[in-house]
């Protein structure tokens, strides 16, 4: 598997070699060569970016016929010659400037019936036969101004073309149909229908789609829909397999992602197969257990050949096609048992991609090593290691303008190391990069644009010390770019939107020591997400208000005379705060106004502040920073401004007006860890939640519209239903075991301090009383170990019965509050609660509904990365839960098999 995506990528870089440097004499390209006279065939002005010609041979290729398709652009004509024996690619710049881009014999004769594809991507020329790879060259990113096709060799047609524009292939799907509607897809076999929830219109994640049969197929989209990923919400029913469809053109060609169930003493296995006129070859395949009835997200991703498919984010199974498919249609698959549900399906292009020693990083690469000499690369166990001369890794097949190119290597603190690396590129040399040079102690950091010949420093300075292992990135988003070193921020800079989307690549030359490169990714550089979530299901529905206002979120300081208002969310990594002046509208905000961050939390010691206030109106307005009691910033505003920003990125923080960045100030330390972001001056807290727009990093929100598949029920049932069962109208996300434990953890890991929210209210069961007499244990847990519950900390809002509300470690009481019940009342029928626990270090802190129930410290504290929802004897519905830490918070590999955890209740005899 690992030798096929190196032989591909060899490949590739092979191509990309031979465009930069291989330059051919005349007569030893096709174009120069060709038979005479050229007879034009089909011709097209303008050429869009992306494209298919296909040509259809009505007639044998033989001896002395030949097909050539050359596109014009601005500084040169790719040609494409396709002969009897093979077919070839040529660039040509000037008038005896002409590099051969590649070559292959067709892999057998030709003849009526053929068709043969010629498909323009942003940033290459690929040849196809009857939809499979024959080669790929890449070429230069232009316009390109037209196109013709030409016969010669015969004084009849023997191919007829076809040509066809193409677009990204974009689809999202959560089946919001109605019943017996599919939509854009078409059942093929089997039986699929849309399932709805008894009222889908107030309901969280009412629809999905079952497929059953032996098999069971529906498919989407189009025949030249290439180089995508597949993502899809599965929920596999007991005793059926289920799977993924791509690259499809009919029920004999395309490639399968498919999940086998045990059977026996074959264990389960997921497997990537190509299917070519009805033969089925295995391309890749492991053994990997699912979890019957459990949700999970499936993804599988193909980029000419180079299929990734991906467990819960998990990359599981790599494998390379050497004669890819040209594209095709979408498919979900179900065979056997009870069929397979299916829900949020998306299809997008494949927007990133990773190297290291394992997935063809050494085949990148193109050396230089002097005049003109070629020295290869030495592949290395952990990655490669570069020769004297150093080398350069171009990465194929990704043309972005907002990405993130990341290295991680050894040997940039030697004297005389350097890394670049380089975004937007395209094929006059034009790019913007960051440069980072060693120099011994001393490591210095270059921010440049590059367009033809020049070179405009956008900023530089020193990146402090730096160890044997370093990782730099460059990232460029809209018109800003920055380059971080071991994560923190080194240089800012703008003026990059003239650029647009290009390639990526990475130079390296090593130093006074060796060098080796571990890893290279690219990835897609997109803003800090917003902090959500609402569900439009319920915005206008009033007992919804407390969990599902943005006004909500935000809470007065004690002592501030309401001019304070502290948002509840925890932020342990990069955010930012950003108000729109023309949403707050004529508020009367004041004489002043503005930001405020803080370090810590509720209940902690208070923290340095940071304020970021306005004041004045018109042309006398004008902003103040202040960072601590004594340094504070000043400058003046324009009249027309719309909107101020706080933001703390990788150890620095920003201040924008507009979007443009006017303060870049090194992170005060009290901003280093936990913050909480604020809002003073007057004005209703409504119109204050509107105009306020807060992103992070690190936090993840869930209000259940979409599939569970972050979630991993272990104990009791966990479904979507009705909580009233006086008005079954209104659905939520459910936990219920009336008699033991319901139990449900989350996929994801969190970091070393975390905080999570949820909103709770007891599910309804008349036969157990009309006052709630049985509402208890809306419990939750952290730091386990993701099998136990006594193997980490518990908060248990009612505990015992609703004794208390407690802090447990294991199955020992750290806190308790018998204070703090959940209210066995009437009025708890519309109540939600809400409740928010934190482990900060060694500290653990509990609040309901913005009350305090316990803070404790715990000298040792536990370790472990996986949190929780758990309940005894009891229903609960959760309407949203929000995590945020210091983690990156992946999932977790799924368990072969499912225990029921120990509870704090086992030993208590609950």
């Amino acid at each position: 598997m690992v030798a096929g995506v190196v032989a591909l990528a060899g490949a590739i870089a092979a191509a990309v070699w031979l465009s930069r440097g291989w330059r051919l004499p005349a007569g030893r390209d096709g174009a120069l060569a060709s038979p005479a006279p050229w007879t034009p065939a089909d011709e097209r002005k303008p050429l869009p970016r992306e494209f298919i010609w296909t040509g259809s041979l009505i007639a044998p290729l033989a001896e002395g016929r030949q097909c050539r398709v050359r596109l014009s652009g601005q500084t040169r004509t790719v040609t494409v010659v396709c002969g009897r024996d093979d077919v070839s690619v040529s660039e040509t710049t000037g008038p005896s400037e002409v590099r051969e881009l590649a070559r292959s014999a067709w892999p057998r004769a030709l003849g009526p019936g053929d068709c043969f594809q010629v498909v323009k991507s942003a940033d290459a020329v690929s040849v196809f036969l009857n939809s499979q790879g024959v080669l790929v060259a890449p070429c230069a990113i232009e316009t390109w101004s037209s196109g013709v096709c030409d016969l010669a060799g015969a004084c009849t047609p023997f191919v007829t073309f076809r040509f066809q524009k193409t677009e990204p292939p974009f689809l999202s799907d959560d089946f919001m149909h109605g019943e017996g509607e599919l939509g854009e897809w078409r059942s093929e076999q089997g039986t699929w229908r849309v399932h709805a929830l008894q009222n889908p219109i107030r309901s969280a994640n009412p629809f999905s789609f079952w497929g059953k049969g032996d098999p069971a197929v529906a498919v989407t989209g189009q025949w030249f829909w290439r180089n995508y990923e597949l993502t899809a919400a599965v929920q596999p029913l007991p005793g059926g397999a289920f799977g993924l469809l791509l690259c499809r053109a009919d029920a004999a060609n395309g490639y399968h992602l498919r999940w086998l169930p045990a059977s026996g003493t074959v264990a389960a296995r997921l497997q990537v197969v190509k299917l070519l006129t009805g033969v089925e070859s295995v391309l890749a395949e492991a053994e990997v257990p699912f979890l019957p009835s459990r949700w999970l997200q499936l993804r599988v991703a193909q980029l000419d050949g180079q299929i990734t498919a991906s467990v819960d984010g998990h990359a599981v199974l790599r494998a390379q096609d050497p004669a890819p498919f040209l594209g095709g249609q979408v498919g979900l698959w179900t065979e056997g048992g009870r069929g397979a549900v299916f829900d949020d399906v998306s299809v997008a292009p494949v927007s990133s991609a990773e190297f290291d020693a394992d997935t063809g990083l050494a085949s990148l690469v193109i050396t230089a090593s002097g005049a003109g000499q070629s020295t290869p690369v030495e592949a290395a166990p952990d990655g490669v290691r570069l020769p004297p001369g150093g080398a350069e890794f171009p990465v194929p097949g990704l043309v972005r303008d907002n990405v993130a190119v990341e290295a991680r290597l050894q040997g940039l603190d030697a004297a005389g190391a350097t890394v670049e690396l380089q975004a937007r590129q395209s094929g006059n040399g034009d790019c913007v990069g960051f440069r980072v040079i060693g120099a011994g102690a001393e490591v210095a950091a270059q921010l440049f644009l590059r367009q033809g010949s020049q070179e405009r420093r956008l900023a530089e300075a020193p990146t402090g010390p730096v160890g044997s292992q370093t990782t730099v990135s460059l990232h460029v988003q809209e018109d800003e770019c920055w380059g971080c070193v071991d994560g923190r921020l080194v240089c800012l800079g703008s003026g990059v939107r003239g650029l647009g989307r290009g390639r990526c690549e990475a130079t390296l030359r090593p130093g006074a020591q060796a060098m080796l490169l571990e890893h290279l990714s690219v990835r897609p550089q997109q803003p800090l997400p917003a902090v959500l979530d609402r569900v439009e299901t319920f915005t206008h529905e009033e007992s919804m208000q407390t969990w599902n206002s943005p006004a909500f979120e935000w809470t007065p300081e004690e002592d501030a005379g309401g001019q304070v208002f502290w948002h509840s969310l925890d932020l342990w990594q990069d955010f930012s705060a950003e108000l729109n002046l023309a949403k707050l509208g004529d508020v009367p905000v004041g004489t002043g106004f503005g930001l405020v961050c803080r370090g810590g939390g509720e209940g902690e010691a208070a923290a340095q502040r940071v304020s970021l206030r306005l004041a004045g109106g018109g042309a006398d307005r004008e902003m103040e920073l202040v960072l601590s009691p004594e340094r504070a910033l000043r400058q003046a505003l324009p009249a027309a401004m719309t909107t101020v920003a706080i933001e703390k990125r990788r150890g620095r923080l920003l201040v924008r007006v507009d979007g443009a960045v006017v303060w870049n100030e090194p992170l005060p330390q009290a901003l280093a860890g936990l913050c909480q972001v604020g809002r003073s001056g007057e004005g209703s807290p409504e119109t204050w939640a509107r105009a306020i727009q807060l992103r992070a990093e690190g936090v993840e929100s869930c209000s259940f519209q979409e599939a569970p598949t972050d979630w991993l029920p272990v104990a009791g049932v966990w479904e979507i239903t009705n909580r009233w069962q006086c008005d079954p109208r209104w659905s939520f996300y459910s936990g219920t075991k009336l008699h033991g434990l319901a139990c449900n953890w989350s996929k994801r890991r969190h970091g070393r301090n975390v905080t999570l929210e949820f909103f709770a209210g007891p599910r309804m069961d008349r036969d157990r009383g009309t006052t709630y007499n049985y509402a208890a244990d809306f419990n939750a847990v952290l730091a386990t170990d993701g099998s136990d519950i006594v193997s980490g900390y518990s908060f248990l809002f009612g505990g015992y019965d609703d004794k208390g509300s407690y802090i447990l470690r294991g199955t020992t009481v750290l806190a308790e509050n018998p204070q703090v019940l959940i209210p066995r009342e009437a009025a708890t029928h519309r109540r939600w609660f809400h409740v928010k626990i934190r482990k900060h270090g060694d500290t653990l802190a509990f609040r309901v509904d913005g009350r305090e129930v316990a803070i404790v410290k715990d000298p040792e504290p536990l370790t472990g990365d996986r949190f929780g929802l758990w309940t005894w004897n009891n229903g609960v519905m959760f309407a949203q839960v929000r995590i945020s830490t210091d983690g990156d918070l992946a999932a977790a590999p799924a368990p072969a098999t499912i225990e029921v955890p120990k509870t704090p209740y086992d030993t208590d005899g609950m």
